[in-house]
């Protein structure tokens, strides 16, 4: 993905170092799949 279109802003938000942040928060689960829990586009993870 290049970025969204007329969005340069946005697209700084969420496209870092070519990595698409979505905001969606999970965990892995003990048969090892990925559950989902909520979206949080607000978050920073340090």
């Amino acid at each position: 993905m290049n970025g969204y279109d007329k969005d340069e802003a946005y697209t700084a938000r969420v496209l870092k170092d070519g990595v698409y942040h979505t905001g969606d928060l999970g965990r892995i689960n003990e048969k090892g799949r990925l559950v989902l829990l909520k979206r949080n586009p607000e978050i920073i993870l340090l």
